[in-house]
């Protein structure tokens, strides 16, 4: 029996926030599942299959299999909490940058830059 590959709309995604996480903060801020907040625990992050264009223009849909090569553990206000460190080695690894407007993919453009 061979192995399938998945098809896109087979994958789940956990999607970041690239313009609601600044230059300062220690962790990547991922959407909830409400798509009307964020969080940095892996535990509170949403799971997307499908994903909006609406919601997700100034963000970036990773899958499960790539974020969890990205989650480290972390201690969070005197917890263990599995979060992305916002990083060099984090942002290198999603062709990421940071400017003043948040973090940015390196092939994407805000609307605001257009």
């Amino acid at each position: 029996m061979k192995a399938q590959r998945l098809a896109p709309a087979d994958v789940s995604y956990y999607v970041i926030s690239l313009i609601n996480t600044s230059k300062n903060e220690k962790f990547v801020k991922l959407w909830r599942s409400d798509c009307d907040r964020f969080c940095y625990f892996r535990e509170n992050a949403g799971i997307f299959k499908n994903l909006d264009k609406k919601y997700f223009s100034t963000s970036l849909p990773i899958s499960i299999k790539q974020a969890d090569h990205l989650f480290e553990e972390c201690e969070y206000n005197g917890h263990k909490q599995q979060l992305i460190p916002n990083n060099a080695a984090t942002r290198s690894k999603l062709g990421l940058k940071i400017t003043d407007k948040g973090l940015q993919h390196k092939r994407l453009k805000f609307k605001t830059d257009e």
